[in-house]
């Protein structure tokens, strides 16, 4: 019996939306051509209040033109709307974001941090960081993950950082690997106990009950703009909640993410869970598939629409297609 992953090899706004996550979402920012929130309780407004200008439509990180933008120095404003409030739920912000310059701290969202019940996500080179204001500043915790060389400026990454309440941890992930993290004198003081890859908040008010305003690409205080993000940002989202490890991994692999590698509705990756084979309905039998690790390690290949991937270890994995007529790849995961 085949089993059919979630990810569809699709061109379509509508099949894309429904593949996100949507327990949850406060708001969805696919940049599709277009600076229109998506996400299903906000009923597909232009949740934009101030377009800066310095914002420009560009090709994503699937070469797919006008499907992500380009960030050179504006930022869009939210603003203040009561839908948009975490308050004191769990949550997890999710992004993916390409930093074509380096100039200091660039943030990709901020809610007023700094001006108590905020939070800030950003990247520096090497690095991502991720704080929370919780009423008053030594109620507060900001970490950041390490200098990496796998972070690189100029190269897509996928962000997603987790505030759990039901645990009181707090952690990041980059590329779908929660990482460890370190505190970030940046924006102390701060507080918290860091385990590895967690921050235990236990005793630590945080409480984001306020209403603040919401931007992307910048940091808003008095007024004042601070940390333009300067590259591109693409397929953004608020949760209030904590996403699971398996949704954030499926986010950056694919297999609950939006997909826009092909206009060809009919090709569908899909499992066999009793032979271990792995292929794509839709294509030429003829068709050639090379599995890549995310290294860029061929590990696999066949000369068919489909191939054994049974004695491969779990995890993300990238899958080249060549039938003749046309080429793609996408990301899976191996289960």
């Amino acid at each position: 019996m085949k089993f059919a992953f979630t990810l569809l090899l699709a061109f379509f706004t509508t099949v894309s939306i429904a593949q996100v996550p949507q327990k949850g979402l406060l708001f969805h920012f696919p940049f599709n051509g277009n600076i229109f929130d998506v996400s299903p309780n906000l009923l597909h407004p232009n949740l934009v209040t101030t377009n800066t200008g310095g914002i420009v439509l560009a090709s994503d990180r699937n070469y797919n033109p006008s499907h992500c933008y380009n960030f050179t120095g504006g930022y869009l404003d939210l603003g203040m709307d009561e839908k948009l409030a975490v308050k004191d739920s769990s949550f997890t912000f999710v992004a993916w974001a390409l930093l074509s310059s380096y100039q200091g701290v660039s943030t990709i969202f901020s809610n007023n941090f700094g001006f108590f019940w905020g939070l800030s996500v950003g990247m520096r080179n090497g690095s991502v960081y991720a704080a929370v204001s919780g009423g008053s500043m030594p109620n507060s915790i900001s970490v950041n993950v390490p200098y990496d060389d796998n972070i690189k400026w100029n190269e897509w990454q996928h962000v997603a950082v987790v505030l759990n309440r039901s645990t009181n941890k707090f952690y990041i992930y980059v590329n779908g690997v929660k990482r460890p993290i370190a505190n970030d004198t940046n924006y102390g003081p701060y507080g918290g106990t860091i385990t590895g890859n967690e921050l235990d908040f236990t005793g630590l008010p945080l409480n984001m009950t306020t209403l603040n305003g919401n931007v992307i690409g910048a940091y808003l205080a008095g007024g004042r703009v601070y940390q333009n993000f300067v590259g591109h940002l693409d397929d953004i989202a608020l949760y209030n909640r904590a996403l699971t490890e398996n949704e954030i991994t499926g986010i950056f692999s694919g297999t609950t993410a939006l997909h826009k590698n092909s206009s060809n509705f009919s090709r569908q990756i899909y499992q066999n869970a009793v032979d271990g084979t792995i292929g794509i309905q839709g294509i030429s039998k003829n068709a050639e598939l090379t599995v890549f690790d995310l290294k860029g390690v061929k590990v696999a290949s066949s000369m068919t629409s489909s191939m054994n991937v049974s004695t491969l270890p779990k995890g993300l994995y990238i899958l080249k297609v060549t039938d003749g007529t046309t080429s793609f790849s996408e990301k899976f995961n191996k289960q």
